[in-house]
C-alpha cells in the first residue's frame, strides 16, 4: 500500500510535471535515482523498524529483563548466536525483497496514474524497460547493498539495543531507545551509501 501511494505521489507527479515542464527525456533518470535509490531504501527500513524491528525488540527485552538471557548464558548457549543472529539474516533477506516488491508496485501504480490520467501512452513493458534503462552501471550495485545494508544494521541495532538493557530499564525507556538506535542505523547506512555511490 506504501508503495502504491509513492507511485502515486511521486512517479505520477514526476512524468506530470517534467512532462509539462518538457522534459520528459528526464523523468526516467529522475525516478531511478529520487524513488529507487534514495527513497525506497529509507521508507522499507522504516516500514520494517516498525513491523519487525520492534517486536525483536520487545521479544529479545523481555527476555533479557526477565533474566532469561543469563540463564542460557549460565548454561553455555550464546545469546547472540541463538536469537540475533537469525534475526539479522532474515531481515536482511526480508530488506532486499520488501525493496523490490516496493520499488516494482510503486512504478506500477505511478505508471497506472500516468495511463489513466493520459499523460503517458507507452505500453507497462515499454514504461519499465525505459525506467530500468535509465539506470547507470554503479546502480545496479548501490540499490540491491541499501536495501541489504539497510536490513542488516537496522536489525542489529535493535537487537543489540534488547541485549544492552541496564538494572533499570524497563519497557518505557528499552522501547524509545530501540527505536532511536533503529532510525538512527537506517539514516547513518543510507546517508553513508549516498555519499559512497554518489
Amino acid at each position: 500500500m506504501t508503495g502504491a501511494l509513492v507511485g502515486f505521489a511521486l512517479v505520477a507527479q514526476t512524468i506530470y510535471w517534467l512532462g509539462i515542464a518538457g522534459m520528459a527525456d528526464a523523468a526516467n533518470a529522475l525516478i531511478i535515482t529520487i524513488l529507487v535509490r534514495e527513497v525506497a531504501p529509507v521508507l522499507v527500513s522504516i516500514i520494517l523498524l516498525g513491523r519487525s524491528g520492534m517486536l525483536s525488540l520487545a521479544q529479545l527485552g523481555q527476555l533479557t529483563l526477565g533474566r532469561e538471557m543469563r540463564v542460557l548464558r549460565g548454561m553455555g548457549i550464546d545469546p547472540f548466536l541463538m536469537f540475533v543472529m537469525p534475526r539479522v539474516l532474515a531481515m536482511t533477506v526480508s530488506a532486499f525483497t520488501l525493496g523490490v516488491v516496493f520499488s516494482v508496485m510503486s512504478l506500477v501504480s505511478g505508471y497506472a496514474v500516468c495511463r489513466f490520467e493520459s499523460v503517458i501512452s507507452v505500453p507497462l513493458w515499454t514504461f519499465l524497460y525505459e525506467v530500468t534503462g535509465a539506470m547507470q552501471p554503479i546502480d545496479y550495485l548501490a540499490i540491491p547493498l541499501k536495501f541489504l545494508v539497510s536490513g542488516f544494521s537496522l536489525s542489529l541495532s535493535t537487537c543489540l539495543t534488547a541485549l544492552d538493557v541496564r538494572h533499570d530499564d524497563d519497557f518505557s525507556t528499552l522501547l524509545p531507545k530501540g527505536f532511536m538506535s533503529g532510525m538512527l542505523a537506517i539514516l547513518v547506512v543510507n546517508v553513508a551509501l549516498g555519499i559512497i555511490f554518489g
